[in-house]
């Protein structure tokens, strides 16, 4: 659930906000979403992010691919809880250093087939 509203304008309504918050799950959505934000990630990219935790680590694994699916690379990173919107940084820097300028220069979406998303 996400809230637009900042928590010192709810009153005592954020009260019931943050009971509904599960620690575990904004930890890795905090790490996708650094993951993502570091992309410039949209809905015309293929980029793709997950995170979660196992014994007791977190663990990130992301994607960026050519629309074409003609290159695909990967960043992995685990780390403790408390890293993650690092981890989700790191990663997103590691692929576009892979990728280097203008891996989607040439990515229109007129150019895909049709019922292609």
């Amino acid at each position: 659930m996400l809230c637009t509203t900042p928590s010192h304008r709810l009153g005592g309504g954020g009260r019931y906000l943050a009971a509904l918050n599960h620690a575990d799950t904004k930890t890795a959505v905090d790490c996708e979403r650094a993951f993502l934000d570091t992309l410039d990630g949209n809905c015309k990219t293929p980029i793709a992010g997950q995170a979660f935790l196992k014994d007791g680590q977190l663990h990130f694994r992301g994607l960026i691919a050519k629309p074409d699916g003609s290159v695909l690379l990967t960043a992995e990173r685990v780390g403790g809880l408390e890293d993650g919107v690092r981890m989700g940084r790191e990663a997103g820097e590691e692929l576009k250093a892979q990728a280097g300028p203008g891996f989607y220069t040439d990515f229109m979406m007129k150019d895909m087939p049709a019922g292609t998303l």
